[in-house]
């Protein structure tokens, strides 16, 4: 079975997939680097988008801390 592409997205952002052998959670720390609320952050996903050419859409949705 073949492996869709995989796109990722982080708040108005589309990032590259890193590596393809990679899994979600390790796309997200390789990311986390960039993006500092992703390290406790969350991951939906994959929804399948498109028809012709089908992508697996995931999103970072990051840690949102509470002051107090």
């Amino acid at each position: 079975m073949k492996q869709l592409p995989r796109v990722f997205h982080y708040a108005s952002t589309i990032l590259a997939d890193p590596d393809p052998s990679k899994s979600p959670q390790e796309v997200k720390e390789i990311y986390s680097t960039q993006y500092e609320n992703l390290k406790a952050g969350t991951i939906t996903g994959p929804e399948i988008k498109g028809t012709e050419t089908p992508e697996a859409h995931y999103t970072f949705k990051p840690s949102i801390g509470t002051k107090g």
